[in-house]
């Protein structure tokens, strides 16, 4: 197993939980996944849980921290990765980022995915890139999505925690 994670704050504490509890089958990577590789901006907010990749600016109360980003398909393509099964996305915002920088994974290891969605264009992004994948989506009871090209707040639309089916 893989995890990711571009904040310094989280990473050291995250390192101290899996040292703590003997955390042996993670492995951990400081970077951010998207849809390029490079150097972006990343906004640390007053919770250290909530930070993002920024635009330009930092939020009210946060700061701006430049954090290394790479694409998934570079990191399986490098680890030499043959099979994934389950990929998580929780990137407060940068989802269809996420999913861009992803399509040879998408494609040749069909994983499933949960992904939370974090705003409306995000949710029809999403939507969007994952049909576009051949995949269904379904909520996390397993629930059909009634209405794929909808978002928040349209109840039966995308949004909240989806589940990708290849």
């Amino acid at each position: 197993m893989i995890a990711f994670e571009p904040s310094p704050t989280v990473l050291a504490e995250t390192r101290w939980h899996f040292e703590y509890n003997s955390v042996r089958n993670i492995t951990l990577i400081e970077l951010t996944i998207a849809d390029q590789p490079g150097i972006a901006s990343f906004d640390t907010q007053v919770l250290s849980t909530t930070g993002k990749l920024a635009e330009s600016v930092a939020s009210p109360g946060s700061t701006l921290t430049e954090v290394k980003v790479t694409t998934l398909d570079r990191v399986v393509a490098e680890q030499g990765i043959g099979s994934v099964s389950l990929i998580k996305v929780d990137v407060e915002g940068a989802e269809s980022r996420v999913l861009a920088g992803a399509t040879d994974t998408l494609a040749r290891l069909r994983p499933r995915l949960i992904v939370e969605l974090h705003n409306p264009e995000q949710d029809l992004l999403v939507s969007r890139l994952l049909r576009d994948a051949d995949y269904r989506l379904t909520r996390l009871d397993g629930s059909e999505i009634l209405k794929p090209d909808c978002g928040w707040p349209d109840r039966d639309g995308v949004w909240g925690t989806i589940i990708a089916h290849p």
